[in-house]
């Protein structure tokens, strides 16, 4: 694989492992349990995850295979794409917009159910860079909802930074699934299935042991053939924003 696409390929794959690691703390009968009927359960984060892959690998695996038998220039540089979307600010929470219909979670997943189709969509992911490999992809563009035209080292960019953590400030999923779960998680641990809290009763953490997340990041990219594309992103503590 080319180094460009190989550097951007390892790290995409590397949040979406880190994500999962974060997830799996929580115990599997807790992953499709929403706290609130507007709040997103760990296995709707993942179905999301999952239809915004799906949508961006199939858009990159049709724009490079178009651009391959029309004789597109092979890649001859070597420098690192790794800052292309830096441009973006992607970790800016001031604009609240709604996920469409097509990404958002019907919900109801477990976790079997929602590792599976994040394993398939990663698939038809590695199927798309395989490919691109090797051509010149800064010279394949495609019109983005909010970024207008980006290239296709963008859009693989995009999906892991969708997935994971940069670092204070950022707003994407890994972050609150491992701030929620470092919650979520000692409170399970302390009160397990059906415990009861101090004053009696059952405990809230064991019978909501979920999180919801906030989702600013997506909202650049959430379907990519979607231009009137809207989100209304999930706090973790005030539920919709």
């Amino acid at each position: 694989m080319h180094p460009r696409l190989s550097e951007i390929a390892t790290y995409v794959d590397a949040q979406r492992s880190a994500l999962l690691a974060a997830a799996q703390e929580l115990p599997e009968a807790a992953w499709p349990t929403r706290p609130a009927a507007d709040q997103w359960s760990v296995s709707d984060v993942c179905e999301h995850l999952h239809r915004v892959e799906r949508g961006s690998a199939r858009l990159i695996a049709i724009r490079a295979t178009e651009a391959r038998a029309a004789g597109h220039p092979a890649e001859v540089e070597e420098g690192s794409m790794m800052q292309c979307l830096d441009f973006a600010s992607l970790t800016d929470r001031s604009r609240r917009i709604e996920a469409p219909s097509r990404v958002a979670p019907e919900g109801g997943w477990t976790r079997a159910a929602a590792l599976a189709a994040l394993a398939g969509s990663r698939s038809e992911l590695h199927a798309a860079i395989a490919a691109a490999d090797g051509l010149a992809l800064q010279g394949v563009r495609h019109a983005h909802p909010r970024l207008g035209e980006i290239d296709l080292y963008q859009w693989l960019l995009f999906i892991g930074q969708h997935d994971g953590d940069e670092g204070e400030g950022a707003t994407h999923h890994g972050v609150h699934l491992r701030k929620g779960l470092s919650s979520t998680g000692e409170d399970q641990a302390k009160s397990g299935p059906g415990a009861t809290a101090a004053g009696g009763g059952p405990d809230p953490a064991s019978r909501r042991p979920t999180i919801s997340v906030t989702c600013d990041a997506c909202r650049a990219s959430c379907w990519p053939m979607n231009n009137s594309h809207w989100y209304r992103s999930i706090s973790p503590s005030r539920g919709w924003a």
